[in-house]
């Protein structure tokens, strides 16, 4: 792994993006876990209107034409933060929004909740500051939260796991650094309950559910749990990029370090393939350039494969798994910093890649849920570089196809910013920024489809 004293140039990239030898092999690390313990809305009617003209779109599919218009839905509160936050369904037609910053050193301690059942187009609420949501006896250490991760749990409670900061020259709360902080929102209590810490400190990971419920942590980046020479800025922490792997166990509450992958990485693609291993894709590297590799995870095995390389490395792109269980990878940026359209399919049984149609715009940090038919919506990112204006661009992947889908744009161009579906169909987009000039540009307020997508 590699390991860098001087953040700005470490992760000269990443600051200006705002997100958030590494390729050396680790043994397993013994089991951490005994030191890490914590205290309907409308549907559709038939024979709605056909799609306005897309020839993509084959009639015989079986799969609806869209026909939608994308609708402000409401003003979520104190909103001082874009980009680095997440915002999670609930189940319910219910959203939580927690944590981000504004493009610099203002942590966002803010939690909002979107009802999708309140009005025709939904409201927000402020559910004030964690600490006013902290379940009786859990303690915090610090309530800002940014570019770490967050994972529906089969019950529908949502992990949030680790946090990093946007730079370290600033201090917010008690979290002067990367943290091991978990804690776990309740779907239905609306609390926050401080779970098992991670067992290092960790942000910028991929992450994902695994079939048994358990949540998987992988790469990222870590620091040691205290400072280095604090009177020196700009060598307060050793940084690496991790190529080390943890899974949590929700019944038990605890953390267990799993075997590692070849290569460390940041801001990976992560989903569950077909056959439920967990496929991880580019992100970025030593020397913070995007990779071009994938890997592939057996849980049950605790073991990992290096996959055929893409046809491209990309970083910060969208990753989905298909209907038929294969891996979607498209977008992103390459190694010259630039937003790329190229998509790629990965298929699990004949572990090979296949070029598939680009997207129409190229397009970095965009925002992807799939849908419940089984394609794959992609919404707003930048395009140009590091000017990184955003676009107001949506499609939509269809399998059958292999091709993109035009979908009608969002009202407010975004990237870095989230898209989620609720429960009856509807998507909801919210937060991210604009653009980047000198600083960074918020997107304001958050917009849904018109009726359901499904």
């Amino acid at each position: 792994m590699s390991v860098f004293r001087d953040w700005r140039r470490a992760f000269g990239l990443m600051l200006v993006l705002c997100l958030g030898g590494c390729g050396t092999s680790h043994p397993v690390l013994p089991d951490a876990s005994a030191d890490t313990g914590s205290p309907p809305r409308d549907s559709r009617p038939p024979g709605d209107a056909a799609p306005d003209a897309d020839a993509s779109i084959d009639p015989d599919a079986g799969l609806p034409a869209y026909d939608f218009t994308w609708e402000a839905a409401g003003t979520p509160p104190n909103v001082d933060s874009g980009g680095s936050r997440v915002t999670t369904a609930l189940g319910g037609n219910a959203v939580i929004w927690y944590g981000g910053n504004d493009g610099g050193p203002v942590w966002d301690t803010s939690v909002r909740l979107y009802d999708g059942d309140a009005g025709a187009m939904g409201a927000w609420r402020d559910l004030d500051s964690v600490e006013r949501r902290l379940a009786p006896g859990s303690t915090l250490n610090g309530s800002g939260f940014q570019n770490g991760s967050a994972t529906r749990l089969q019950d529908g409670d949502v992990l949030f796991a680790g946090s990093a900061p946007f730079d370290f020259n600033w201090v917010a709360s008690d979290m002067d650094g990367f943290t091991r902080q978990c804690l776990i929102f309740g779907a239905t209590d609306r609390t926050f309950t401080r779970v098992a810490d991670l067992p290092h400190p960790r942000g910028f990971q991929g992450s994902t559910l695994l079939a048994g419920g358990d949540v998987l942590l992988v790469g990222g980046v870590t620091t040691p749990d205290s400072p280095i020479n604090p009177g020196e800025p700009n060598l307060r922490w050793v940084i690496t990029i991790a190529d080390t792997v943890v899974r949590y166990d929700a019944a038990a509450d605890r953390w267990r370090n799993r075997a590692s992958m070849a290569v460390g990485r940041y801001s990976p693609g992560i989903s569950v393939a077909g056959g439920g291993d967990v496929v991880v894709t580019g992100g970025l590297g030593e020397g913070n350039v995007p990779l071009a590799s994938a890997e592939r995870y057996d849980a049950v095995a605790d073991a990992w494969r290096t996959l055929p390389a893409m046809a491209h490395a990309r970083a910060w792109h969208v990753q989905a798994t298909l209907p038929s269980g294969r891996v979607l990878v498209a977008g992103g940026i390459d190694e010259s910093g630039n937003a790329v359209g190229d998509a790629e399919v990965y298929d699990p049984d004949l572990d090979s890649w296949q070029v598939v149609a680009s997207l129409p715009l190229p397009a970095a940090m965009a925002a992807s849920t799939p849908l419940r038919n089984g394609d794959v919506l992609v919404a707003g990112g930048f395009q140009e570089g590091f000017t990184k204006v955003a676009i107001p661009q949506v499609v939509a992947y269809r399998e059958s196809e292999a091709d993109w889908l035009s979908l009608p744009p969002l009202r407010t161009a975004r990237f870095d910013h989230s898209a989620v579906q609720l429960d009856d169909g509807r998507v909801l987009v919210v937060a991210g920024f604009r653009h980047y000039t000198s600083a960074f540009n918020l997107a304001s307020g958050a917009e849904i489809t018109s009726v359901p997508l499904l």
